[in-house]
């Protein structure tokens, strides 16, 4: 990230292609996932858009950060929540940078779809939507995770643009949270990811509240039938930034 600091954008392709071949085919440790980070939130504060090329390699990059063989480097580093005003989490950061990317203007919806995660950038024309939204890629689909935002929403919150990333892989590298809190049974149990992990984002023109819902349902990995007393589901998500 000293390329950025000073030369900013001007040094956003040398440092994408450094982090490409400095992730890939390689077990990352505590240290390397911090300076990946480090590099991308840095790249996300210098660059007012990514094209397209940029942006397939940004997504190989943190599919790359997301290998379960780096499980153990994620395990000795704590970026999966910690977000500022600043410096946004890993995943935010990635959406972020995805809504900079120029894709082709034939393309309403762009997909990449790698080892470790699947990304979709919809365009949703705002006020101009004609038909409600939902995700399409197979990916998403093949999880199980359906998404859908009516049209009466986009119009009224003239939304123009959708990021959806599902992690393939990141229930398995998170690791278990105890399970602290009187209201989950058992008592000092732990609590595991049990369905793929998705991150989204709507742009919008506007910044007042949704006076629709957006729809998010997910499917269990791994099924609880109702005569296990000692495992329970529970719908979950963090949003560092919330109040």
């Amino acid at each position: 990230s000293q390329q950025l600091e000073t030369q900013g954008a001007n040094a956003s392709e040398f440092v994408i292609n450094t982090l490409s071949s400095a992730t890939s085919n390689r077990i990352l440790y505590g240290g390397d996932i911090v300076a990946a980070v480090s590099a991308l939130t840095k790249l996300n504060q210098v660059t007012n858009t990514i094209t397209e090329s940029e942006l397939n390699k940004l997504a190989n990059i943190q599919s790359n950060l997301f290998n379960q063989q780096n499980k153990e480097g994620w395990q000795y580093q704590k970026k999966f929540c910690q977000s500022t005003k600043d410096s946004p989490d890993i995943l935010k950061n990635f959406e972020e940078l995805s809504t900079k990317a120029t894709v082709s203007p034939s393309n309403s919806f762009k997909n990449i779809n790698t080892n470790n995660l699947d990304l979709q950038i919809h365009d949703l024309n705002g006020a101009s939507a004609t038909a409600d939204f939902s995700a399409l890629s197979n990916a998403v689909k093949a999880s199980g995770i359906q998404i859908s935002l009516s049209k009466a929403a986009i119009q009224n919150g003239q939304f123009t643009k959708a990021i959806i990333v599902s992690y393939k892989t990141l229930s398995n590298i998170m690791p278990k949270t105890p399970a602290n809190s009187s209201n989950i049974n058992p008592a000092g149990g732990a609590i595991n990811t049990n369905s793929e992990v998705i991150s989204i984002s709507f742009h919008s023109l506007t910044s007042s509240n949704l006076s629709n819902p957006i729809r998010i349902a997910f499917e269990n990995a791994n099924s609880v039938g109702s005569e296990n007393s000692s495992v329970e589901n529970r719908c979950s998500f963090w949003q560092p930034t919330i109040r």
